[in-house]
């Protein structure tokens, strides 16, 4: 059994370890996922699209003055090669249904973001019964992968 100074001892260890440990991860924040949009599909699944603060302070900013860093039609392409590349039917059958630029203002007035901008594009007939898919194309031309939950690992997730 162990003493009362040897038991304060071992609780003041594993608490000081825990709270390092805490503050170590808080630091690396840098990992922290940040929601950028978010969708209820109609199969049950909530699809949110997420990024780190670090990616997020490198993507192109756009003032909403001239034109965009990345043009609708090279997101459009893009956003294209991914859906087909998710099990989607060929390019030629698969459509798109709305072509959105977004800035996170929209969701957070007077952000430090409101300078970031991404497009939403939405496709029709993706699979057999006519679903659909939404894409998120950030201005330096990256995908932003949608997680679900609840979580699958199906080509379903990707549905609206």
């Amino acid at each position: 059994m162990l003493g009362g100074s040897t038991l304060m001892r071992t609780v003041f260890s594993i608490v000081f370890l825990s709270v390092l440990f805490s503050i170590r991860s808080a630091s690396a924040g840098e990992e922290i996922k940040y929601p950028i949009y978010q969708h209820i599909s109609g199969y049950g699944f909530t699809n949110t699209w997420s990024i780190t603060k670090s990616r997020l302070d490198k993507i192109p900013r756009w003032d909403d003055n001239g034109e965009p860093p990345l043009s609708a039609g090279k997101a459009l392409s893009l956003a294209k090669a991914w859906v087909v590349s998710k099990g989607a039917c060929a390019p030629t059958n698969t459509c798109a249904e709305s072509i959105v630029l977004r800035s996170l203002s929209q969701d957070f007035p007077g952000s430090a973001y409101r300078s970031f901008w991404f497009y939403k594009i939405q496709f029709c007939n993706t699979f057999q019964y006519a679903n659909h898919m939404t894409c998120i194309v950030l201005l330096d031309g990256s995908i932003v992968e949608p997680e679900s939950e609840p979580e699958s690992k199906s080509y379903a997730r990707y549905l609206d």
